[in-house]
């Protein structure tokens, strides 16, 4: 009877250290399996060799070689996804925990951050008074009929262009924005609208290019990509009748025109978001990296949504520093101010005293035709001077949705 009960303890001690060693062995599997998504920063940011188009290829040798050691060190440690950057000297990747400490305590690293998810932020009006107080705009608001009137608004207020003959603006002076390289950071959009192709059939958008992982022909909202690439250069050769354009809008015909600050400029799309509205830092730091190592835009427009991003996040002002070597390599670069954000004020990329923060202007022309609550300049996401201009095509040309307003060839 004892010895039954002796082999009973001993079978039970076994078992039990059995279990303990597969939970060992669980454990350190989930140390070793390549789990979470970091950006790896180095030290040596070699300041000498900014991406100009001169210096890019010496600068891609010298990362190269700093970065070789830990691509390999990653790699052979099971690490997924791994990517490297030229404009920041730096590597994002799936790691293991076990991996992400290593790289920590790597003398080469200077950090080791989340590669944490942005997110579009909505469309929201902000709850002002439609004008005129009343439900349904006066046809006072639109243009004489048989009249297609110039929007945005602001393009009079900046004195960029004129519907009034003879008004002097940057435009009677021709300043048209030719020769000059933008590109926009936002979600997708269709390319080949008409209002991205001049009268001579060239089309506006240079390069186009997706981030997100959904590739450039899935269908998204929309809305900022149009909005920022109509501010800037949309052509004004088409004619768009906003009657009817939400429940309250005006009902007689109300046709504008939209028409960017620089229509002849040219431009970058660069999809970040996809249809998620959602995108990684990782990837906005590849279309940055794109857009001023590979196509060297003169201006980069970032419309990063309503401050999803304080300055005491070391995940996101990685784009910051981005943002500062883009600018060493020749590139201006414009942030959306997103006032009134998680601290009650601009937060980071747009504090950066080395790029150029905008927000919109408060003309709601074309908020008091559709009487649609107006949104507040200081809640703008738009590095766009106007709400206006971010509206029109938003609304009626957004890629996979049907149109709500009539357009018609001018």
């Amino acid at each position: 009877m004892r010895l039954k009960v002796l082999v009973s303890i001993s079978g039970l001690v076994s078992l039990i250290g059995l279990m303990a060693l597969l939970s060992s062995v669980a454990a350190t599997a989930q140390g070793q399996a390549p789990t979470q998504r970091v950006i790896v920063i180095l030290k040596n940011q070699e300041p000498g060799l900014p991406a100009t188009r001169s210096l890019v290829g010496a600068r891609r040798h010298a990362t190269d070689a700093t970065q070789g050691p830990l691509v390999k060190q990653m790699s052979s440690a099971g690490a997924r996804n791994v990517h490297s950057y030229t404009l920041l000297n730096a590597l994002s990747a799936t790691v293991s925990p076990s991996e992400k400490s290593q790289l920590q305590h790597n003398p080469s690293v200077s950090q080791v951050v989340p590669d944490q998810v942005i997110r579009l932020a909505p469309a929201a009006g902000n709850g002002l008074a439609t004008a005129g107080g009343s439900s349904v705009p006066a046809s006072t608001v639109c243009a004489a009929p048989g009249k297609a009137e110039l929007d945005p608004q602001a393009l009079e207020t900046i004195h960029a262009d004129s519907d009034v003959a003879g008004t002097p603006t940057a435009r009677s002076l021709g300043f048209t924005g030719a020769g000059v390289t933008v590109a926009l950071i936002a979600d997708g959009l269709d390319i080949n609208n008409p209002d991205f192709v001049r009268a001579n059939g060239q089309h506006v958008f240079v390069d186009y290019k997706d981030f997100s992982g959904e590739g450039t022909g899935v269908p998204t909202g929309g809305e900022e990509a149009f909005g920022d690439a109509s501010s800037v250069a949309a052509q004004g050769r088409q004619v768009y009748n906003v009657a009817h354009f939400g429940p309250h809008a005006v009902t007689d015909e109300c046709d504008i025109r939209v028409e960017g600050v620089a229509p002849g400029a040219s431009l970058v799309g660069l999809d970040v978001f996809g249809n998620e509205d959602a995108g990684f830092n990782s990837s906005i730091l590849q279309a940055i990296d794109y857009a001023v190592a590979v196509d060297h835009v003169n201006v980069l427009n970032e419309s990063l949504g309503s401050n999803y991003y304080p300055d005491d996040q070391a995940s996101r002002d990685v784009i910051k520093q981005t943002n500062d070597a883009a600018v060493a390599a020749g590139t201006t670069v414009t942030v959306s101010s997103g006032d009134a954000g998680v601290t009650s004020t601009t937060g980071t990329p747009a504090t950066d005293p080395r790029v150029i923060s905008a927000g919109a202007s408060t003309t709601y022309r074309i908020k008091s035709r559709t009487a649609t609550p107006a949104r507040s300049s200081r809640a703008s996401r738009a590095t766009s001077t106007t709400t206006s201009a971010r509206s029109a095509p938003a609304a009626s040309i957004r890629t996979g949705a049907r149109s709500t307003w009539s357009r018609r060839a001018s």
